[in-house]
């Protein structure tokens, strides 16, 4: 059981390695979200309040990473050119 457990986080580290950069810290917010919702439990509003809070910052965080993405991406065509 050990062995087959293992193999599993064997697996498991191998994909994580290989995400990209926006993945590893997409995945991680929303892990800390999902840590931080279950250990801190509130009311029901005032967690979908927060939740509404934090993706709305998270959403203004990847757009302004997309932006900049695009903004390097210009930069690198008219270098290119």
């Amino acid at each position: 059981m050990d062995c087959f457990i293992f193999k599993i986080s064997k697996i498991a580290l191998k994909k994580f390695i290989k995400m990209n950069s926006i993945t590893k810290i997409l995945l991680a917010l929303t892990t800390g979200v999902a840590v931080g919702i279950l250990l801190a439990p509130d009311k029901g509003s005032n967690t979908r309040k927060k939740i509404k809070s934090k993706a709305g910052k998270l959403a203004e965080e990847l757009k302004q990473t997309i932006d900049l993405a695009k903004d390097k991406c210009v930069d690198l065509k008219e270098d290119l050119i």
